[in-house]
């Protein structure tokens, strides 16, 4: 299930999937959150390149969820090119990770941060020079 249509979430998709398949939205929810939480590890250089990272069982202990998440996690880290299988040994932190976790990072913050926040912006009247205005503050210090 995807929840994502032309670069952008489909929020009227995704209230109908919560209402009428809770479970099919966790697990989507699942894989999508343990994908982005795994660029965000190999960019903080929690898990070097080489290194070998937790198995699809290891992991779904782990979490506390069903092995299938994991395994379509891991198969999108592979599409991306972000870890490698070595048969029979596991997975392994591919040598350029950091590099395609920034691009995936970057690709998705276009495709559904920008939008996202622009209709928030169009909501609540904000425009860009009020936006560049919060963003030249430091962090925890906007006013309201």
């Amino acid at each position: 299930m995807d929840f994502v249509h032309d670069g952008s979430l489909d929020l009227k998709l995704l209230f109908k999937a919560v209402i009428a398949e809770p479970s099919a939205f966790a697990a989507w929810f699942a894989r999508r959150h343990l994908f982005k939480t795994t660029l965000v590890i190999v960019l903080e250089g929690d898990w070097q390149a080489g290194e070998r990272i937790p198995s699809i069982r290891e992991l779904a202990v782990e979490l506390g969820v069903n092995p299938n998440t994991v395994t379509r996690s891991y198969q999108v880290l592979l599409d991306w090119g972000i870890v490698v299988n070595q048969r029979g040994r596991g997975y392994f932190v591919n040598e350029r990770a950091a590099e395609r976790a920034l691009t995936a990072m970057r690709e998705d913050f276009v495709r559904e941060e920008v939008p996202r926040i622009n209709r928030a912006m169009q909501v609540l009247g904000i425009g860009i020079d009020e936006l560049a205005g919060f963003l030249d503050q430091p962090t925890g210090e906007q006013e309201t």
